[in-house]
Formats: C-alpha cells, structure tokens, sequence
C-alpha cells in the first residue's frame, strides 16, 4: 500500500509574467522561442540542463538526421547556414556538426531574437484556470517560481506541462514505445586510417542530389556479422546489433573525435527508477563497445572513451492526445491536410523491440496538420516534438530533430499571432499562419524532391 504526506500549501512569487513561455529549449522549443520573439512576442525559454539544444547538444546527438528538403527551411536551414559558415557543419541528409560552436550560435540567436532565456531551471507543473493553462511552475537553486504567460508552449518533449495540466496521452505499454540510447564519443583515434574501411563500411548520407555534396561518408557502420560474432563470443557485452561511427574529423576540424550510436536501452523515459537503470547499463555497454573498437579495428589501436552524454537520446515517451492524431497510414499514403505547419520524407525507422531495427521508406512527402500540436480539452497551450499527437508507427519517421525544428517555429509563430489577435491557438486562423511560415522561409511548399 502507496504512503503520501500531505504537501502544505504556500504562496509562490511570480517572476515572469509575458506574452509566451516556453518550457523546453531543444529542437522543438529553440525555433518555437525564436519565431514568437521575432513576431513581437515577449518570450521566456525555460532550460532543464546547462546548455541549448537538447539532444542534439546535451545528449550528443551531433547529426541533424533526416536533413530532406521538405524540412529544410526556416529557421532550422538558418541555423545550419550558420553552422557552415563557421565551419562547424557540412551540408547533406545527415548533418553531423560540432557541439560547442553550435551551442554558441544558438545563444547568439536566442539573444539576437530577443528571447530571455533560463538556464538550470526545470519545468515541474502547470499552472490552469479550468481548462486554460495560464503559466508554468518551475524550479531551480532559486527555489519554487510561478512563470505567467497568454500562451505556453509544452517542448519538455515528454508533453510534462501539458500532462500535469491534465492532457491524455498514449505510449504506457513498453512495446508501444522505441528504446533509447545513450550516445559516447571515443577520441584519440586515427581517422585517416579508420577511412581504410570506407568502401566496405561507408554511409554516403550527404549526396542527395539537392544538397551541397559531402565527398566524404558521414559516418561508418560496423557489419552486423561482426558484432554479431563478437556478442556469442563474450568479446562485446552489448545488446546491440548495430554501431554506427560517425566521423567527426569529415565534417569540422581534425580532432581523432568519432561519435557512436550504438546500444538500445528499454525503459520508459518519464520513470526515474527506469531512467538510472538505463543510465548505469548504457555507460557499461558503452564501455564495452570502445574496447571492442580498440582492439579489432585500424585506427582504434590508440584510442579511449572520452566522454559520455549528459542526457540519453530518447525516441518516444508520451505522445500527447490532440485534436488529430497522425497515422502511419497519413505517413506512407502522402496525406494532404488543409492545416498542414510541415512536411517530411523521412524513411520509418523502428528501433526494437531488443535490438531489432527495421526502416520502412515512404514513398512521398506528407504533411503534419496543426492540430498534432492543440491538447485535447485545453487551451493556451501548444506542444511539440516528439510528443505531439501521433501513434507510434508514425512517429519513426516524424521525431527527427528538423521535423521538430520546423513544428517548433510553427508553433511560436502560432502562439504570436494567437496573442496579437486576442484567439487562443485554437482559433489561430491557419492561413494566416500559413501565409507567415512561407514569409519566414518554411519549405512548406516541397514535397516532390
């Protein structure tokens, strides 16, 4: 039987009170700051971690994966314009970039949009009037704060604030969610060797014909029958059937810095208990797959694990329960909507159960209607990124960071205009949105590349 303790009631100093409040700074909650910054909004972006970006920066997830011209616009294509020409990225299908120059350009952004910006403080609870969201509660070293706002935009990515606000969501069963990984970078290794293994390993993700060309693969893949080999052995103590090195010295400077996307790691990712179980299990198995790279493979031989991510890269938690949900059905028939914010061409790629993948291409660009982003039952509040209202299948494709990227400035531009005419995002008149995002740059009008 469940204890509780009664929590006793107290008043909490308001320390923001503005027009849009944004509880999240990844791909999805960056943009979102920005656009409804540069449409006159007075913005608050909220920050968990220590740094900007999310995944991609936190939880190392250095490649924008998926970079298809239906999402390459806007400010996600603004953003890696302005990577390239610091030299911290090279353009193609799958970015990979540097972490520490893109963190820096991103603060840039931010403070050039005019967006106030709070780091190390955590979104924890909603506060609601009814079935309106009216502001945040959050916490940090400075203690328990109410943040107000006319509009709040949800891009904790597990859908935290509108699920504390009362929004239904799906993906409680395990077998309904993708696992998780735990991303390493090993340094100290000779690339120039390591690209002895290009015809045979090589990942040529940077040659779709519409994008600048990378003349080097972006990242290698280890041949399953190796790793295989290597598990039935004892010799690599990972559930594992996959690791992909993608190559840091190709795209920036040369550092001897790769980047590994291996191992998966079951557990739901809104649970703590299942959080540090994977956390404790992903840096073991991380451990195990530098030792099997160091001691097989040209290049490796004088290699070490550098450094672990601070956060796991989770692919699916909570999908929140909108006005429409997107199917896999939308993804692979190309389904037009009237409401569409963004379109996508990325392949479904399924991680697990275990350490089975699978990728399902789809055959045409589809759309992503705004009402993915509306809760059901409450106002003022928009949500995106990986939790958006969605089933599971449909979502291998969609969760790619530009995707979010693009649904994130959709929603801040939404928010504004929200504001500036007196209508909860509900009643945002979607031409006009429309209208704004093809304004902005937003590759809404692609789908046939």
């Amino acid at each position: 039987m469940k204890e509780f303790i009664n929590e006793p009631a107290k008043k909490i100093e308001v320390v923001f009170q503005g027009d849009v409040v944004i509880a999240g700074a990844g791909p999805f909650g960056f943009p979102a700051a920005i656009a409804a910054a540069r449409n006159g909004m007075e913005t608050l972006l909220v920050e968990h971690y220590s740094v900007v970006g999310g995944v991609a920066t936190v939880g190392l997830c250095n490649s924008w994966m998926g970079s298809v011209p239906q999402v390459d616009g806007g400010i996600y294509r603004e953003l890696k314009t302005r990577q390239i020409s610091a030299g911290a990225c090279v353009d193609g299908y799958y970015c990979k970039f540097d972490v520490e120059r893109t963190v820096i350009i991103m603060n840039e952004m931010l403070k050039e949009a005019g967006v106030k910006l709070l780091l190390y403080t955590t979104a924890v609870d909603a506060v609601i009037d009814g079935s309106e969201v009216r502001g945040i509660i959050v916490e940090s070293k400075a203690g328990r704060q109410a943040i107000l706002g006319k509009v709040i935009i949800d891009a904790t990515g597990d859908g935290d604030i509108a699920v504390r606000a009362g929004a239904s969501w799906s993906g409680k069963n395990a077998l309904d969610r993708e696992p998780n990984t735990l991303m390493f970078r090993i340094g100290g290794v000779d690339t120039d060797k390591l690209m002895t293994l290009t015809p045979k390993w090589g990942l040529r993700r940077g040659t779709l014909h519409s994008f600048q060309a990378n003349p080097y693969p972006t990242a290698l893949s280890v041949p399953k029958e190796m790793i295989m080999k290597a598990r039935e052995s004892g010799e690599l103590k990972a559930e594992t059937e996959s690791i992909v090195i993608h190559i840091q010295d190709r795209t920036v400077v040369k550092t001897g810095m790769v980047t590994i996307n291996s191992a998966h790691l079951d557990g739901d990712a809104c649970s703590n208990n299942d959080l540090t179980s994977m956390e404790i299990l992903g840096r073991k198995q991380n451990w195990s797959i530098a030792e099997f790279l160091k001691n097989n493979f040209p290049g490796f031989e004088n290699s070490f694990l550098a450094y672990t991510a601070g956060t796991m890269g989770i692919r699916e938690s909570r999908r929140i329960v909108g006005d429409y949900t997107l199917t896999k059905d939308d993804v692979l028939s190309g389904k037009r909507f009237e409401d569409t914010i963004s379109n996508n061409k990325f392949p479904m790629q399924g991680h697990g159960p275990g350490i089975k993948f699978t990728n399902i291409e789809v055959p045409k660009a589809y759309n992503i209607p705004y009402r993915t982003l509306l809760p059901k039952g409450l106002e003022n509040i928009l949500v995106g990124g990986r939790d958006i209202s969605i089933d599971h299948e449909a979502l291998m494709s969609a969760r790619t960071m530009p995707s979010c990227f693009s649904l994130g400035q959709a929603a801040g531009t939404a928010a504004a205009i929200g504001v500036k005419n007196k209508v909860p995002p509900r009643g945002v008149d979607i031409k006009i949105l429309q209208r704004a995002l093809f304004e902005q740059g937003a590759a809404l009008n692609i789908f046939n590349i």
